[in-house]
């Protein structure tokens, strides 16, 4: 018998752990799936978040603490990077030519200024575009210059415009404003009626509101956080199919760019 065994021809051994071909091709197959699942969950959640701010666009801006934008539920920050600026060139020279109107007049510290998915937000303090007096809404005439300019940007566009007025909680009671509900809406509708007037942008694009001392960024209690708190916002936004555009081409762009 053990002559006989030792004449059998002996099989040979499989390498230890050596994979089964079919494994390789569902291992990758695993991996695609799991790649298209991020990116459809990352897409998914981006329209889920529902109030983001931006900190920081204030920063030097009357030397309050560094202050930011507080933006609307379903917009998303985009961070302004090199990529997003070149494949959205009007973005990009929108952004840049106001910087660069803001810088001339001596405060580009002090504009706060945001890209989102739904367009751009731009964040003026009331020390830049009214009275110094805290009661009023007239513009100041030195800052009329930079509206001529964001109003000459805005028509090359077809953004459509939403002006919002903010204040502090500081009471005011005043024959022309009794309450900050009054001041925050007139000064809206001032920047609003520039546009129109001066500006010669269409009535049908714009829109103002005051929200009075309700929707503040910082707490109202220090003079820097009441001046942070007292501002215009105004929303450059795309329309909705044109947002549904932009975000379908960042989602085809950047899935390109993950499978190279």
């Amino acid at each position: 018998m053990a002559g006989t065994s030792s004449k059998r021809k002996q099989e040979p051994a499989e390498p230890l752990g050596a994979p089964a071909p079919w494994i390789v091709s569902f291992a990758c197959l695993m991996i695609l799936m799991l790649a298209f699942f991020i990116v459809l969950v990352s897409y998914g959640t981006m329209e889920k978040g529902r109030i983001v701010q931006f900190i920081g666009s204030f920063k030097g801006s009357l030397n309050v603490l560094p202050g930011g934008v507080k933006m609307e539920p379903g917009e998303e920050v985009v961070k302004p990077s090199r990529e997003i600026a070149t494949e959205f060139s009007e973005t990009k020279g929108f952004t840049s030519k106001l910087t660069a109107s803001a810088r001339k007049r001596g405060f580009s510290r002090r504009l706060g200024l945001v890209v989102t998915t739904k367009g751009i937000v731009i964040n003026l303090s009331d020390y830049l575009l009214f009275s110094l007096d805290l009661g009023k809404a007239d513009i100041n005439p030195e800052m009329k210059p930079f509206l001529n300019d964001l109003a000459d940007l805005i028509r090359d566009t077809s953004y459509l415009v939403r002006i919002e007025g903010h204040t502090d909680d500081l009471p005011i009671k005043t024959k022309e404003f009794p309450s900050n509900w009054e001041l925050s809406t007139a000064r809206a509708v001032s920047i609003l009626k520039y546009l129109i007037n001066e500006g010669r942008i269409p009535a049908s694009r714009l829109s103002a509101a005051g929200y009075g001392e309700y929707r503040p960024l910082f707490p109202n209690d220090t003079p820097e956080h009441r001046a942070g708190n007292r501002r215009i916002m105004i929303y450059l936004e795309r329309s909705e199919l044109e947002t549904h555009r932009y975000q379908h081409k960042r989602i085809r762009k950047e899935g390109i760019m993950k499978s190279l």
